[in-house]
């Protein structure tokens, strides 16, 4: 759901996959769809990074350390975004990593660059159906 206020345009995340009952409102601010922009480009770059390092066939023990650095470097940043745009407590942050793991936060980090960006519950639950029935081909 979205509504206006001051003429900034709010929207409703729901945040029950951080283990928080209530939605939380955010703005649908230029500086918003910025952080959102930035955290998209890191998903995507982990996202890429994985999919070259499975295709090896022998990883070096360095590879994998730069691999994992990687993951906890971008683990750190996406907690850091959810705070900043969601304005979460330290709680919060902290119960929300025992709820989920690495694949849900990279879901949830869809769903609100989604929400960010426009997207309403509905176009989102969508996308996820037709990405569902016809997964990428490699």
């Amino acid at each position: 759901m979205r509504r206006i206020l001051g003429g900034i345009i709010l929207a409703k995340i729901n945040v029950s996959k951080l283990g928080i009952k209530k939605p939380i409102e955010i703005k649908l601010t230029i500086k918003n769809q910025d952080k959102a922009d930035e955290m998209l480009i890191k998903l995507l770059q982990l996202s890429v990074n994985a999919d070259v390092q499975s295709e090896k066939k022998d990883l070096k023990p360095a590879e994998v350390i730069a691999q994992l650095e990687q993951e906890r470097t971008f683990t750190k940043e996406a907690f850091g975004f959810l705070k900043d745009v969601l304005k979460l407590t330290d709680k919060q942050i902290e119960d929300a990593k025992d709820e989920l793991d690495f694949n849900e936060l990279g879901q949830f980090l869809n769903y609100l660059i989604g929400r960010i960006k426009g997207q309403s519950e509905e176009q989102l639950a969508e996308s996820l159906k037709e990405e569902e029935k016809d997964p990428k081909k490699d």
